[in-house]
């Protein structure tokens, strides 16, 4: 019987798929993944140099940035300007040297910085996917399951949405998965410890809520090597702490108001409907990684039994497993007021590493490697292989152009020039408008509207400023009455702008409320 025919495996007796298939199914996804990428870096040429917000959170990290440039940072809560500096400051300070180093505009500068961080991130899954592999793998074997896994982790949404925009979230995951490989490879390396609790501290002062990363590497450390754990534990807490401190006193105690106290956004139980969008748009990733779960279980079950006596490979599945654990128990924070789907981006991680690790046995016999101990996936994996790269089509994309892009820079210009020439301070919703006039973002809608519910904004005096028409105008994005401007309007705010600045006028998709002539 020919190796490429269907032909039991040695090892386990199961039947496997052919070699001619699995290298079809191989070519057919790599070549859809490739396809993606292709379209996604065009369009992301397109984004990169755009002079204006792709997404609202944009501008005020923009201003946030410029602000803790200038030691003028977590400052007390004032009526206006009214800004919260929502993270802690790694992703900023990078964006401000990329951009001071490179002469580069700054907006650009942080988009590239997420960009960066994407692809690092993607390479980072390559390489926990084949640490989970193992050397019972071969080295092809790896190598191509962990191409393919970070090329998935890439196509999944709010990796592609929020990679070419100025937001924290994917700096903070490249940040995270290198302080995860550094931690595995620390039980060979022990010095390396220190040097992943740098990068798990990175990424908490990137954005605070990366978390789970840091707690899964010391689990699976403090079950293999506890003295190395706790070395590794001892530095991070001890390099947090001094930060903490740090910031603490510099800000005068701002920091942790900000971070913490003007962050804790209301529970909104409704937005748990994107829990189920996401999970239901990428239903064949979702089953592909449990497939991984479950070709690894055995392995897994046998390590745990055996702890002291884990290897690289060991210990990296006890990491992977256990971050994939600990981000689903974190899944319900998008019922947090604001939440959005990049609370999903390191979760993403985790499916992509057990995707990575799902398609050896396919990987394997396509290359033809006759790895005895290769775990042969279960038949609804090897189906759902073939079809993965309809689910790469089907994923949702970037859908923009340069011809489009340009021509809404062009309607936006006049704008900035009419905030550019008032006197008094404009509050708009795409705060990049007043940042391209030389102005500073002096209120952001959103956060104002969420600290006023719980009592820490005085909406009052700023209700009262609006009435007496201490403030140019506003710019949104729809009016009173569609969903998005009553989150970021509260009802008195709304009905002041009503009264103050009645005029309408639409500009490049957004609305001017402005004072009667």
């Amino acid at each position: 019987m020919s190796r490429a025919s269907t032909h039991p495996h040695p090892a386990h007796g199961i039947h496997v798929p052919g070699r001619s298939l699995a290298a079809l199914g191989l070519v057919l996804l790599a070549g859809s993944l490739v396809a993606w990428l292709v379209g996604f870096v065009r369009a992301s040429a397109v984004i990169l140099p755009y002079p204006y917000d792709f997404d609202y959170g944009e501008g005020i990290v923009w201003q946030q940035m410029r602000d803790i440039m200038r030691g003028d940072a977590y400052g007390p809560l004032g009526v206006l300007p009214s800004i919260v500096y929502h993270y802690p400051p790694v992703y900023h300070l990078t964006t401000a040297l990329l951009a001071g180093a490179l002469g580069l505009d700054e907006l650009l500068a942080g988009r590239l910085v997420s960009l960066l961080s994407t692809l690092a991130s993607g390479l980072l899954v390559a390489g926990l996917s084949a640490d989970a592999l193992g050397r019972t793998a071969s080295t092809r074997t790896r190598i191509v399951c962990g191409a393919l896994g970070g090329l998935v982790f890439l196509t999944c949404m709010p990796v592609m949405k929020w990679a070419p925009l100025m937001r924290v979230d994917l700096l903070a995951c490249a940040l995270s998965l290198a302080g995860l490989a550094l931690a595995v490879r620390a039980l060979e390396r022990p010095g390396l410890i220190h040097l992943a609790g740098l990068c798990f501290v990175l990424a908490v002062y990137t954005k605070q809520v990366s978390i789970a990363a840091p707690a899964a590497a010391f689990i699976g450390l403090l079950a293999v090597a506890p003295r190395l754990a706790l070395a590794g534990i001892s530095s991070t807490v001890a390099m947090g702490a001094v930060a903490l401190v740090g910031l603490w006193v510099g800000t005068g105690g701002g920091f942790v108001r900000h971070v913490f106290l003007y962050n804790a956004n209301r529970l909104d139980p409704p937005r748990v409907v994107h829990l189920w969008l996401f999970l239901s748009s990428h239903v064949l990733y979702v089953a592909v990684a449990l497939s991984g779960i479950h070709s690894v279980w055995p392995q897994l079950k046998t390590v745990c039994r055996n702890t002291r006596r884990a290897d690289r490979q060991g210990l990296a599945l006890l990491v992977v497993t256990a971050f994939l654990a600990l981000k689903t128990l974190m899944l319900p924070m998008i019922m947090k007021s604001g939440a959005a789907e990049n609370y999903f981006t390191e979760w993403c991680c985790a499916l992509a590493i057990f995707i990575g690790i799902a398609l050896r046995s396919i990987v394997a016999q396509a290359l033809d490697t006759q790895e005895e101990k290769a775990a042969p996936s279960p038949t609804l994996t090897r189906l759902l292989v073939m079809v993965l790269p309809l689910q790469v089509w089907l994923l949702p994309h970037w859908s923009v152009s340069q011809a489009a892009a340009d021509a809404r820079a062009r309607d936006l210009a006049p704008l900035v020039a009419m905030i550019q020439a008032e006197d008094r301070p404009v509050v708009s919703d795409d705060m990049t408008l007043p940042l391209r006039a030389g102005r500073r973002v002096v209120w952001e809608p959103a956060i104002a509207a969420e600290l006023a519910h719980s009592g820490l904004y005085d909406e009052a005096a700023f209700v009262s400023m609006i009435r007496r028409r201490e403030l140019g105008f506003f710019v949104t994005l729809g009016r009173r009455g569609d969903p998005l401007f009553d989150e970021r309007y509260n009802p008195p705010v709304a009905a002041a702008i009503d009264a103050a600045y009645p005029s309408k006028r639409e500009i490049g998709g957004l609305t001017l409320h402005l004072p009667e002539r």
